[in-house]
């Protein structure tokens, strides 16, 4: 328990309660709460996989940018390998075809992958679990992923290893060094906190 708690101490959870304050201490409160859920749910649930879940504070796998998937891109689908994505603020979205409110978070992701371009990828990740596949996702009523760059890997069966969750959509904050920065829900994916996330790394990244 008090592993978890020290995650308060984070400068990334120092970010979370300046946007929350001026909400009142009771959402600070339940927002404390569901972080604490969703990272002793996570630590849980990784226990039985292969793959080892990661928490707040952790860093990925040595082999993590070595690893191929199966993504989909506009109409397109490749294998690649996660070095492209290295070097650089890393967001990660858990979702499905069938997750609504998944789909409804797209176009703030384009919007913030267009204006932070330079300093940040997005991945969208949808695991094996939710059933999709190709022909779902290219054939969704919502034409987001087919008209915009906005690249999804698909039938993941590591991403879900490394960062078991419940709900979707589950969003995962890497910084350039591979750290684990935070582990959040939607509500905390906008320009403010986007822009915090990326001048912080680039501000370590200048001290180092």
């Amino acid at each position: 328990m008090i592993k978890l708690l020290n995650i308060y101490s984070t400068s990334f959870w120092k970010l979370i309660q300046k946007l929350f304050k001026s909400k009142g201490e009771a959402f600070l409160l339940v927002g404390k709460m569901m972080m604490v859920i969703l990272l002793v749910v996570g630590k849980s649930e990784g226990r039985a996989q292969e793959v080892e879940a990661l928490r707040v504070g952790d860093y990925v796998p040595k082999d993590f940018w070595n690893q191929k998937v199966k993504i989909y891109n506009q109409g397109d689908t490749s294998v690649i390998e996660l070095s492209k994505y290295r070097g650089k603020s890393l967001l990660i979205d858990f979702w499905a075809s069938w997750c609504g409110y998944c789909v409804q978070g797209f176009p703030k992701l384009v919007e913030i992958q267009e204006g932070y371009r330079n300093h940040l990828n997005i991945l969208l990740v949808n695991s094996s679990y939710t059933k999709d596949t190709f022909n779902k996702i290219h054939t969704m009523r919502n034409a987001i992923l087919r008209e915009n760059d906005l690249t999804t890997a698909f039938m993941d069966d590591y991403f879900i290893q490394l960062f078991p969750h419940g709900p979707i959509p589950h969003y995962v904050w890497i910084n350039p060094k591979g750290r684990i920065a935070g582990i959040t829900f939607r509500e905390f994916v906008n320009e403010r906190m986007m822009e915090e996330f990326i001048n912080k790394n680039l501000k370590n990244e200048n001290i180092n």
